[in-house]
């Protein structure tokens, strides 16, 4: 029978559906199509471009492996037949007859196999309507010790191969497993039960051996690495999705029809007719679900989920919010985390908001599966802001700016966290400083999550300086900046990756692009260190019943000019360095006029606080002592107002420092008044 009267059979019987007798479609004899075992024809050809002896052996007599030492196949149950609908089951025999008329698949008697695995169909879209999933957990037991550890080249991998403007060439291999044949030998492991008594085996690498996947992408690496070294064509590979990239599309189909289809033939390799860029290679395709322009924004490239992909991340995620408050299977929470963080290459929310199904799941300590999860209002309010994201921030650009400023950060286990920024990254000084101390609760908290919060902590105090700027962030702890570069977060931490998360909040509010996290020696990070060590003496300040004794009498006031972000009185504050919602450092370089101000300054400066405010119209509470120092006499002219303190003791409280001026004094001196005096400046220009 001829491969067309082979199809006009198969087509009559196809319309026949439940009819026809088994007998009559297990009778036709096979016509292999040409992918099938197509390499194992051609094994010469795979031996002169370099293929090893052990794969020249595996394309000659097909692939044979030995079953693990003590496997006991009598142990593994025959694959029992599912209930099917009528329309499955004309489906099943439909997709049989295709894989047996392509060769994939040859009917046998029982006594030929060893053993047989059960089917199940799983519905799909699109024309094919099910998805044959042969359930060989059971058979991959004999082949645990050996399964063997490989990466699959993601699409990160083909990123870094192409260059800006690059043209792309991608095309998919048809039925990819089917170029890798089995050993006869073999074969009696991987029968199925098609219908009631009709038993067939696979001939080539079967979906779902813990096998397959090994053995097709290593037989592939072999192509690619022909077409790398003796062609210079950076060819990437995902499965049976394959991808080029070359520098102008003249140069993409010359390559095409000189090299890479001709070695495609060569090695019996084919290739979907329908499928990649491949009559016409462009600067924009899809590779792997992913859309792929090489141009892209201020020529940086852009790499973004296609519609396809967001449609069902949609979906997922609105399941999701509809099961609020009830118990899902831990499998469907496990699948829209993996959904998310399959396209975290283009969407960089992905990881970090689906932090929360992970932890749900327990998932370095998980042993089985088929528990319920609860889904808590923070696992639905991460599923809900993804779903906001999904449509403000899909997509990335492929290739980052050249950084125009560094920024480094420290932070110390018993003290604070310190950061500065070089806008010329060549020179020695900082530009700018920042540091604080730590919290009561920050203390008792890993050094990695401190690591973590003084890089958040200091992107907030150094604001200014990296606005719409790229920034080439660098640490000194490898855990931490994991944890920040290319916001990954921390699947061991919640709390490091809240503060991820509010990193990538804050640089795109602020319009910075992030650089890689890049590691900086501790010796070389001096300047952060000494931030984040240093004792403020001056961080002492008034306790709570004199400041509303102030607030009550000039209140309310709305700037704090002598302050930390740990004892500020009000919402705006000035400290002695950069800090957060610090709006600039040092009071007496920037004018007061304007505001309610309130100060409590250190009795050195309390002299300049006055010259500036008198050369000024601005109006201040400003704590000081009551007798008669020098800066007393300018003091009495600005006075407009004075409101009586409790003694020192009672009136001020220390800082992290411990130290508080006014207690400086020992004997009677300790029980001098302090007092908050009211002033209004004298205006520029009075004598």
């Amino acid at each position: 029978m001829t491969g067309g009267q082979r199809e006009a059979a198969l087509r009559a019987l196809r319309g026949m559906g439940d009819g026809v007798d088994s007998w009559v479609w297990a009778t036709l004899p096979p016509v292999r199509s040409p992918v099938v075992g197509g390499p194992q024809r051609c094994w010469r050809a795979w031996e002169a471009i370099g293929a090893a002896p052990m794969w020249v052996s595996i394309l000659r007599e097909g692939l044979w492996t030995q079953v693990d030492h003590g496997f006991d196949i009598d142990k593994v149950k025959w694959g029992s037949l599912l209930a099917r609908s009528a329309e499955q089951k004309r489906w099943m025999k439909q997709e049989t007859l295709r894989l047996i008329a392509t060769g994939a698949m040859a009917w046998c008697d029982a006594a030929e196999l060893l053993c047989a695995s059960g089917i199940f169909l799983v519905p799909k879209s699109g024309p094919k309507l099910f998805r044959q999933v042969v359930n060989m957990k059971p058979v991959n037991v004999g082949w645990a010790q050996q399964r063997q550890a490989h990466r699959m080249e993601g699409l990160r991998g083909f990123l870094m191969l192409i260059t800006p403007g690059a043209w792309i060439l991608s095309w998919d291999l048809a039925e990819a497993y089917f170029h890798v044949m089995l050993h006869p030998e073999v074969t009696r492991y991987f029968g199925v039960e098609v219908e009631k008594g009709r038993f067939a085996k696979y001939l080539v690498c079967p979906f779902g051996w813990v096998q397959s996947m090994y053995y097709v992408n290593k037989l592939f690496a072999i192509f690619k690495r022909h077409m790398r070294r003796v062609f210079q064509i950076a060819v990437w590979s995902h499965v049976d999705d394959f991808a080029a990239a070359f520098p102008s599309q003249m140069a993409a189909v010359r390559a095409r029809d000189k090299q890479v289809a001709p070695t495609l033939r060569r090695l019996g390799m084919f290739r979907e007719k329908d499928k990649g860029q491949w009559d016409c290679p462009s600067q924009e395709t899809t590779i792997y679900g992913f859309l792929i322009n090489t141009v892209g924004p201020f020529g940086r490239g852009l790499v973004s989920i296609s519609p396809g992909k967001v449609e069902d991340l949609q979906l997922v995620l609105a399941a999701m919010l509809e099961a609020e408050g009830r118990s899902v299977p831990d499998r469907f929470l496990a699948k829209v985390g993996g959904k998310l963080i399959s396209v975290r290459e283009a969407f960089a929310p992905a990881k970090l908001w689906s932090a929360e199904f992970f932890w749900a799941l327990d998932m370095p300590n998980k042993l089985w599966w088929g528990t319920k999860v609860l889904v808590t209002p923070e696992m639905a309010a991460s599923a809900r802001f993804l779903q906001q994201a999904l449509t403000l921030f899909n997509g990335r650009p492929i290739w980052l700016p050249h950084a125009s400023i560094l920024f480094r950060w420290d932070a110390s286990g018993e003290v604070g966290w310190g950061a500065a920024v070089w806008l010329h990254p060549e020179d020695q000084a900082p530009t700018a400083r920042a540091g604080g101390y730590w919290e009561a609760e920050m203390l008792q908290r890993h050094i990695n999550d401190k690591e973590a919060q003084a890089c958040l902590l200091g992107m907030q105090a150094l604001r200014p300086f990296l606005l719409n700027q790229s920034v080439l962030p660098q640490g000194d702890s490898q855990t931490a900046n994991a944890a920040v570069r290319d916001f990954r977060g921390s699947m061991l931490s919640p709390f490091r990756t809240d503060v991820v998360r509010q990193i990538w909040l804050l640089s795109i509010e602020i319009g910075a692009s992030l650089l890689p996290v890049e590691y900086v020696n501790t010796k070389d990070n001096t300047v952060a260190d000494e931030e984040s060590r240093e004792l403020d003496l001056d961080d002492w300040t008034i306790t709570d019943d004199a400041w509303l004794q102030i607030e009550n009498a000039f209140g309310p006031h709305d700037w704090d000019r002598f302050a930390s972000m740990e004892n500020r009185r009000c919402q705006r504050y000035t400290a002695k360095r950069y800090q957060p919602e610090c709006h600039w450092p040092q009071a007496l370089s920037q004018p007061w006029e304007g505001r309610n101000n309130y100060c409590c300054p250190p009795e050195a400066q309390l002299l300049e606080v006055l010259q500036l405010l008198r050369e000024s119209d601005a109006v201040a509470t400003v704590v000081a002592p009551t007798y008669q120092g020098k800066w007393w006499p300018l003091l009495q002219e600005l006075l407009i107002g004075r409101v009586e303190l409790p003694p020192v003791r009672a009136a001020f409280r220390p800082g992290r420092s411990g130290h508080v001026e006014p207690w400086r004094l020992m004997g009677s001196q300790l029980n001098r008044q302090y007092a908050a005096f009211r002033v209004k400046g004298l205006g520029p220009g009075r004598p």
